[in-house]
């Protein structure tokens, strides 16, 4: 016990704890009061409780809440929390770390929670606060804002509440910078444990995008692909030139109608731009507009309707689209070979790319999609079923054109594993959606939108890019763990009658 009361004096001296939620004018009379947790004015056994609750799951906390919970002044709540309101009940201790009376890291003028949402003092002066990424030299210029925050006497708590669990900074960032609407630098922000990838050695990277819709002549009356060749000629500049990608995977919808033309156009800006890099495609539902044949897709886009091959170990597998207008999403045996496949590599990590995902998975930002197929037939349900089994596996996905930045309304607009498997939907390289005044889906012109796929021994870190402003997006920056999980020989059991399951016996 006399070791954890020195704990708490230690922390007292020298931990960041100005948790003030207040306007400039009245910062002391309405600041949130620290180890309050139920907000009824009282430090007692409940507020203690009501922390444990939360961290074994059993109860929800607001964002203030949280920010009441943060006794000791780590910007996150965890178990010593509670130990330290026992400890001032008990009146071992007078005070909390984390309350304003203790002192507070120079320059530090917000935190980071272990929910991820980005919160500034609201001592600031009102104005709308820019938050950028910086490191020992200052901002970095290959990202763009991480956001901006507003404070004024209105504003509770200033808060971004936009990124997820799996959203971390550039392996290159040390803190974030806060600048006021002069671009004056105000403070800093830093970060918690878990917040940057870790120092690991990288094995490799790849390219990852989706729905180019190359072509579409120009004279037509619903010509919403013209920025198709400018945005495919930036990406392939940025990916040969600058970037150190080994390939790059397309998630589907190569061109807009599939003609002879349109894929004529696709294989010589390919020939022009990136000839020296290989690019797999995964033939999305426009690929098969009017012409129902693999063999056709393939003396174009280069490779096969469904196949695999080997990466530095990883197993990449490119799952087709033969129709979309019935339950016959995948030609006749693929979803035999894809179960064949996983099984033989389940104890391997498996990248599957396939064209169009799950409702239940990432990609459908706001429920707003209205055209998935991979929900409605006995075909998709043992699609999701494999990939739901073999666990190794990560799934891109485009189809929906929704951009990066619909995570600010939707958390599982980018990433979930809801389904069991990582879940990654790629937006379009041509034409990303986002929302307009209204609320409703607006095609983004002045936008393309991809990632890059650093691939690491246990895990890999996704860097959203905006190929038209050439900056990544914090938004879009995860790192998953992708550490392999044994699955045991033969476990997979279809219900769909659709696969042969004695065929690896």
């Amino acid at each position: 016990m006399k070791k954890l009361i020195c704990l708490v004096l230690v922390l007292l001296i020298t931990l960041n704890t100005l948790i003030i939620v207040a306007s400039a004018e009245n910062a002391a009379q309405t600041r949130i009061a620290c180890g309050n947790v139920n907000n009824d004015d009282v430090i007692s056994i409940s507020d203690a409780t009501l922390v444990q609750l939360y961290l074994a799951d059993n109860c929800e906390l607001s964002l203030q809440q949280k920010v009441s919970a943060d006794t000791d002044g780590d910007a996150c709540v965890t178990i010593l929390d509670a130990t330290y309101i026992q400890l001032l009940i008990a009146k071992r201790i007078d005070t909390f770390a984390g309350d304003s009376d203790a002192t507070s890291l120079p320059d530090s003028i917000g935190f980071i929670n272990n929910d991820r949402n980005i919160v500034i003092n609201t001592e600031l002066l009102s104005d709308t606060y820019t938050l950028k990424y910086e490191d020992e030299n200052g901002i970095i210029s290959s990202y763009s804002d991480v956001c901006q925050i507003e404070v004024n006497d209105s504003v509770e708590i200033a808060a971004y509440t936009a990124l997820i669990e799996q959203n971390v900074a550039p392996l290159c960032a040390t803190k974030i910078g806060v600048y006021n609407s002069s671009d004056e630098r105000v403070g800093s922000v830093t970060f918690p444990s878990g917040f940057t990838v870790s120092q690991e050695d990288k094995l490799y990277s790849f390219g990852a995008i989706s729905d180019t819709h190359l072509g579409q002549s120009p004279t037509s009356k619903n010509d919403y692909y013209t920025t198709s060749t400018d945005d495919f000629i930036t990406a392939m500049k940025y990916y040969t030139e600058v970037s150190d990608v080994d390939f790059i995977a397309h998630c589907g919808d190569v061109t807009v109608y599939s003609t002879e033309e349109e894929l004529q156009l696709y294989n010589s800006l390919v020939s022009e731009y990136c000839s020296n890099i290989d690019i797999p495609v995964a033939a999305g539902n426009h690929e098969e507009y009017l012409y129902n044949s693999s063999d056709y897709l393939e003396s174009y886009i280069g490779n096969p309707l469904y196949y695999s091959f080997t990466h530095n170990n990883d197993v990449y597998i490119i799952v087709g689209i033969m129709s979309s207008h019935e339950d016959r999403l995948f030609a006749e045996g693929e979803l035999q070979w894809l179960y064949e496949t996983l099984e033989e590599n389940r104890n391997k990590r498996c990248f599957v790319f396939q064209h169009i995902p799950s409702k239940e998975g990432s990609g459908d930002a706001l429920n707003l999609l209205t055209t998935c197929k991979l929900d409605q037939y006995k075909t998709s349900l043992a699609f999701k079923n494999l990939l739901s089994h073999y666990s190794n596996a990560i799934h891109f996905h485009g189809h929906t054109h929704m951009g990066f930045e619909l995570q600010q309304y939707s958390e599982d607009a980018n990433y979930d594993n809801v389904l069991g498997y990582h879940s990654v939907h790629i937006p379009s390289l041509a034409v990303p959606r986002g929302l307009n005044e209204e609320g409703k889906l607006k095609t983004m012109f002045d936008k393309s939108q991809g990632y890059v796929v650093d691939v690491y021994e246990n895990g890999i870190c996704l860097k959203g890019r905006d190929f038209v402003n050439g900056q990544f997006m914090p938004i879009a920056q995860y790192y998953l763990d992708t550490t392999i999980k044994e699955i045991e020989k033969n476990t997979f059991v279809d219900s769909t009658g659709l696969i042969d399951t004695s065929t690896t016996k």
